[in-house]
């Protein structure tokens, strides 16, 4: 298993690391397993920064602190790829308390399951009711123009028969630090969009939506992207950005990271689709439920009871995790491992789960 794989973590560098630094320490994470993410949520795992002053006031680091992830130095990433595993947080912590000192305070932190039972179901925002911006009115909210981050993008297509010209849809969740931490009209994120007929751009609409954190950005980009993606409208989606078309930072990304636009060649798309047919096709045949109804939830959890498993050395609490996790995904055919069987088991129950993961992804 690769250094960093399950981890999901968000830098949070500032200008005195350079580009060069930076892209280096983002490849020792993607190249080790990671997924790096721009912005903090639930399902992040670790914050990286460099500059302990900026970690007490960092937006990045606070929603750390409030979702109890451990804001970590960059000597972390650094000696963890040097020792080859994922290393224990304890000293490497810049802000908060680390695991032991919550244990010994008599802090016992929930596991993500024990959390969901008393935790209150969030009320999502309504997409609709979120006020639609547009360039130059006065009354707009203040937003760090010049130091946002462009988190996640969407670009879309579809030629209009009725016009007789091509009309684009570009869909970007900006993030910035507020430009006054003491103000509350001062919002971190923004949905961009952009939209018009690619052969008159200067008429085209931008519209900008202020949302205050992360999951209702996450829920409103969603909302957007599906409205352009489903009927009536069906746009394709594209990947390949006109300059034009994208906010100036999003056009920054392009230059320095590039954007690999080639096109498949019929033959790998013909692999890609049998591979995955198979591969659907066998879970198919070993899971009794039907694989459109599984939940991401419902094979996360699986996925823990494995790892449990692994770790259990008492053959008769083995036993009861395998029921549990039977019970958690039900197979046509149920087989308890023996021994020397275990470890092949759990493999091809890994390989189940992180396929059915695939599918559950592309689904939603």
């Amino acid at each position: 298993m690769s250094i960093f794989s399950d981890c999901q973590i968000v830098l949070d560098l500032t200008t005195s690391v350079n580009f060069k630094k930076k892209t280096e320490i983002r490849k020792k994470i993607t190249e080790n397993g990671g997924i790096i993410s721009y912005i903090v949520t639930k399902k992040s795992t670790h914050v990286v920064c460099n500059d302990p002053e900026k970690a007490d006031i960092s937006y990045k680091c606070k929603m750390a602190t409030k979702y109890g992830l451990p804001v970590v130095s960059l000597d972390y990433i650094h000696d963890c790829v040097d020792q080859g595993r994922l290393l224990n947080t304890d000293n490497y912590i810049l802000v908060g308390k680390t695991k032991s000192q919550e244990f010994s305070s008599g802090k016992v932190p929930a596991s993500k399951y024990q959390s969901k039972d008393v935790t209150k179901k969030k009320i999502k925002i309504d997409p609709k009711g979120v006020k639609v911006w547009h360039p130059g009115n006065k009354n707009s909210p203040d937003y760090n123009e010049e130091k946002y981050e462009v988190a996640k993008f969407a670009m879309f297509q579809k030629y209009d028969k009725l016009k007789e010209t091509t009309m684009f849809y570009n869909l970007e969740i900006h993030v910035a630090e507020p430009v006054d931490l003491n103000r509350s009209d001062c919002y971190r994120f923004r949905i961009y969009s952009h939209y018009g007929s690619t052969q008159d751009i200067e008429e085209a609409v931008v519209e900008y939506r202020y949302i205050i954190t992360s999951d209702d950005a996450l829920h409103v980009y969603a909302y957007l992207y599906n409205e352009q993606s489903r009927p009536p409208r069906n746009m394709n989606v594209i990947y390949q950005p006109m300059m034009r078309n994208i906010s100036r930072k999003f056009q920054k990304m392009v230059e320095e990271y590039g954007m690999d636009t080639r096109p498949l060649s019929s033959s790998v798309v013909e692999l890609m689709e049998h591979i995955w047919k198979e591969a659907t096709g066998e879970i198919e045949e070993v899971i009794s439920s039907p694989l459109q109804s599984l939940k991401l939830e419902q094979i996360e959890k699986a996925e823990a009871i494995l790892l449990k498993c692994k770790n259990c050395s008492d053959n008769q609490q083995r036993t009861g995790l395998v029921d549990e996790f039977y019970s958690c995904l039900p197979h046509r055919r149920k087989h308890i491992p023996l021994d020397i069987e275990l470890r092949a088991w759990l493999s091809q129950k890994q390989d189940i789960c992180q396929v059915m993961v695939s599918f559950t992804v592309i689904a939603t």
